[in-house]
């Protein structure tokens, strides 16, 4: 083995440690050909010259490498959003509950068909509607139609004594009247089968908590059961006359205040077709008399007259007494057209707006 000088083995060292630092195969550019193994093969010369490029374009920021993947959306995750849970509240309770009844009126009832202890009459005895008064005692507004009866003239005997007519509310109280009008509180005679005779009761008021009822008459075995005051409805508007200072209050669900092209004014039934009520175009009845009735406080007399080809029959209403103001004149006077094919509705629902008469006092 020959052997070499110091000088020698240094000077081959030299040369190694140059060609091993200009060898294709260092690091850095090994670390770019890495982060573009999607880009085509490319000469030395263009590797060196990108060598800063890539590592911008294609390692993500530094907020991204930590975070988990991208497809997980903190806002959800972390932070619950409320209207995924939505409160049941408003849905269960909209409105709180009334401590106890509220005055107004409410347009609740029923109708029941019972016998008198006469045989083979039948008669139809309906709450019509109730109205809670200011003090809270409420009145239920009745009415009598004899259905059936083998007699000619019928008459209904005064409740004002009676105790077989009462409420009992949803807990068994029972509440006997303290006063009433009308047909409840007098004698009245029935003008002839489907002809209602119309009255009121007053009871006292209904203790806090309690909005259903059930009115009993015993004579005639009749129950209307589950009257509900829970929700009220002002129901009423004002029909002002023109020839007398009187207005009427009128159930603005039943009844339409239109014009006449003379500038006159009527109610039109919304649902019976040619029931109408106005101020009567003339100055007296033109009918022939056909009885006198209580509607409420107020007596009326009743003219009456048939429109056959037309199908319509007509009844004039004069009040005589019941308001102070009566006593002198102008008087009003009242013309119903009465469609004969649905008769008892209409002398009902119109009997009910002239119940509700009263002056116009300054």
């Amino acid at each position: 083995m020959p052997k070499y000088t110091i000088f020698q083995i240094f000077t081959v060292l030299i040369v190694l440690i140059s060609l091993v630092a200009c060898a294709p195969g260092s690091s850095t550019p090994i670390a770019v050909v890495q982060t573009m193994d999607t880009q085509p093969t490319r000469s030395p010369e263009q590797q060196a010259s990108s060598t800063a490029t890539p590592t911008q374009t294609l390692v993500p920021s530094a907020t991204s490498t930590q975070s988990p993947a991208p497809s997980t959306t903190p806002t959800l995750t972390n932070t619950p959003t409320p209207t995924f849970t939505p409160s049941a509240t408003p849905t269960e309770t909209p409105t709180p509950l009334p401590v106890r009844t509220i005055p107004g009126l409410y347009l609740v009832g029923g109708c029941v068909k019972g016998r008198t202890e006469a045989p083979f009459i039948q008669v139809e005895f309906c709450v019509t509607s109730v109205e809670v008064k200011t003090n809270r005692n409420m009145v239920f507004y009745v009415s009598w139609t004899l259905l059936e009866s083998p007699q000619a003239k019928v008459s209904k005997f005064s409740d004002q004594f009676n105790a077989n007519m009462y409420l009992k509310d949803i807990r068994g109280n029972r509440y006997d009247h303290v006063g009433g009008g009308g047909a409840a509180y007098r004698r009245a005679q029935f003008s002839g089968p489907y002809i209602p005779l119309t009255g009121w009761f007053e009871f006292g008021p209904a203790p806090d908590g309690v909005f259903s009822f059930s009115f009993y008459d015993d004579d005639t075995k009749i129950v209307v059961a589950n009257i509900s005051l829970l929700s009220n409805a002002m129901a009423y508007k004002e029909f002002a006359l023109q020839k007398a200072p009187y207005f009427l209050k009128y159930r603005h669900d039943l009844w339409e205040l239109k014009t006449t092209e003379a500038g006159g004014a009527f109610l039109e039934h919304k649902k019976l077709t040619g029931c109408r009520l106005e101020e009567h175009p003339q100055a007296v009845p033109q009918g022939t008399l056909k009885n006198t009735i209580a509607l409420g406080e107020i007596t009326y007399q009743i003219y009456g007259y048939l429109d056959q080809p037309n199908n319509l029959g007509y009844r004039e209403y004069l009040p005589l007494e019941g308001l102070p103001e009566l006593a002198e004149p102008p008087q009003p006077l009242f013309l119903v057209a009465i469609p004969l094919d649905a008769s008892q509705d209409c002398i009902l629902d119109a009997s009910e707006v002239l119940v509700k008469l009263f002056a116009n006092v300054p």
